[in-house]
């Protein structure tokens, strides 16, 4: 049985999606709160029956909101936001560096913990990580990034959730920044094995070439770091912060002096002035 999802904005207007599933419906003290799975919108959050944000236009309304009143009222240092639960309005203000603080304010907590269950990653954000990368790439190792969207399906292999999002991230970080040579989804053989390449991703200009490899999440990427220090022999530096207004990094509990020294030169190397 098909499942849809209206969205009615007058009663001459109304918007109808294909759902996938049902993944959270419950009403708090404040309003009904439902979570959809769709094949166009990723998931969705509706409130009250309206939709708020989905998966694929989330960047849109955060862009939106945050960037038109910042145009029209520049030099902003403190900045309260009311009903910004998901947290994606702060984070665009966030790349405001005259902003000293920023106050989130939300009434509903169910949409807080929702946002926090359902969306902990979205392909704008994945995509800010993937730009944010590539910057740090030219500022710290000097190199003309080649950047791969890694994932466990290569170019539509797998059908998946997972999969979207990455493919989707490739698309928002292409549009954002046209001359950065990036690609995606790929697998990590095809993104830096010429040879798997020519097979899984052909034409592509970053495939089998890669030297900037960013992964889907916290999770893949620190098993991926630790497997290549443990087992590869390389040195690994950092945590490395990036999005920030000015230069932060952190280090491991279990950091060494010479951990110390590393982390000290690659923030010299991220300061502008």
């Amino acid at each position: 049985m098909e499942m849809w999802f209206s969205d009615i904005s007058t009663p001459n207007i109304k918007l109808n999606i294909r759902v996938k599933k049902q993944l959270f419906s419950e009403r708090s003290d404040i309003q009904q709160v439902d979570v959809f799975d769709s094949e166009d919108l990723g998931r969705f959050i509706t409130l009250d029956g309206e939709i708020v944000f989905s998966e694929k236009d989330e960047f849109i309304y955060d862009e939106m909101v945050a960037h038109v009143p910042m145009a029209v009222h520049p030099n902003v240092k403190k900045v309260l936001v009311i009903g910004g639960g998901d947290g994606g309005v702060a984070k665009e203000l966030c790349r405001y560096p005259e902003i000293e603080r920023i106050d989130v304010v939300e009434e509903d907590e169910m949409f807080v913990y929702v946002s926090k269950k359902f969306f902990p990653e979205t392909a704008e954000g994945l995509a800010d990580c993937a730009l944010a990368t590539a910057k740090s790439a030219m500022e710290i190792a000097g190199i003309a990034p080649r950047i791969a969207m890694l994932s466990f399906s290569s170019k539509g292999s797998a059908k998946h959730d997972n999969v979207t999002l990455v493919q989707e991230a490739t698309r928002i970080a292409k549009e954002k920044s046209p001359n950065l040579a990036i690609d995606g989804e790929l697998q990590f053989d095809a993104a830096i094995v010429p040879e798997v390449a020519a097979i899984k991703a052909p034409g592509s200009e970053v495939a089998g070439r890669a030297n900037v490899l960013v992964f889907p999440d916290l999770q893949a990427g620190n098993i991926g770091y630790k497997i290549a220090e443990r087992l590869g022999g390389f040195q690994a530096i950092g945590p490395i912060c990036q999005g920030f207004a000015k230069p932060l990094n952190d280090l491991s509990r279990g950091c060494k002096a010479c951990d110390i020294v590393c982390a000290v030169a690659i923030t010299a190397l991220q300061v502008k002035d």
